[in-house]
C-alpha cells in the first residue's frame, strides 16, 4: 500500500524553537500537553536521556476508554529543528514528522501526520474518517502552542 497523507498543521509559537523542541521532546513536558500519552516505555534509561536516529521505545496511549501500546521508532532526530516518528499498529504505520523554524520571537512548527494502512478497509476509514484525525490533532497541538507559550520564561534565558 502506498502511503497516504492525513493531515498537516502549522503553528506560530510564541517562543524560541530550542524550548518549542524542548516541549515535544521530554516526556514530563508531553503528558502536560497532550492527553493521549500516558507513558513512553524505552528499551533503557540512556534511550529517555538521549534520544537518537533509530531509537524504538513502546508509546502507551489512552484513545477514548481504551489504552494502546505501540510500537515506536523515532526516524529522524536533528535537534531543535526536525524530529520524526513512525508507529506501527495492526491498522498500520502512521508517521509524525514535526518542522520547527525560528521566525524572529517565534517558532514555526509545521506537523505532518500520514500513514500506510495494513489493508483496504483501513485505507477506505482513512478516507471516509480521516478528517476526524485532523480535529483531534488540531486540539492537541493547540494545547501544546499555549503550553508552551504559557510556560516559557522571556525574562530567562533558556539553555
Amino acid at each position: 500500500m502506498e502511503r497516504m497523507d492525513v493531515a498537516q498543521f502549522e503553528l506560530y509559537i510564541d517562543a524560541p524553537i530550542d524550548y518549542v523542541f524542548k516541549c515535544l521532546d521530554d516526556d514530563a513536558i508531553i503528558v502536560q500537553w497532550n492527553s493521549f500519552l500516558v507513558e513512553n516505555i524505552y528499551e533503557s534509561s540512556n534511550d529517555v536521556l538521549y534520544p537518537k536516529t533509530g531509537m524504538k521505545f513502546k508509546s502507551v496511549q489512552l484513545i477514548g476508554k481504551k489504552q494502546y501500546t505501540i510500537d515506536s521508532e523515532i526516524t529522524i532526530y536533528e535537534p531543535p529543528n526536525h524530529v520524526a516518528l513512525k508507529a506501527t499498529t495492526k491498522e498500520g504505520i502512521s508517521f509524525t514528522d514535526y518542522y520547527l523554524e525560528r521566525t524572529g520571537n517565534q517558532t514555526k512548527l509545521v506537523i505532518e501526520l500520514s500513514t500506510i494502512p495494513s489493508n483496504w478497509f483501513h485505507r477506505f476509514l482513512i478516507k471516509l474518517f480521516g478528517w476526524t484525525v485532523k480535529g483531534m490533532y488540531e486540539e492537541e497541538y493547540e494545547k501544546l502552542k499555549k503550553y508552551a507559550e504559557d510556560t516559557y520564561d522571556w525574562n530567562q534565558e533558556f539553555n
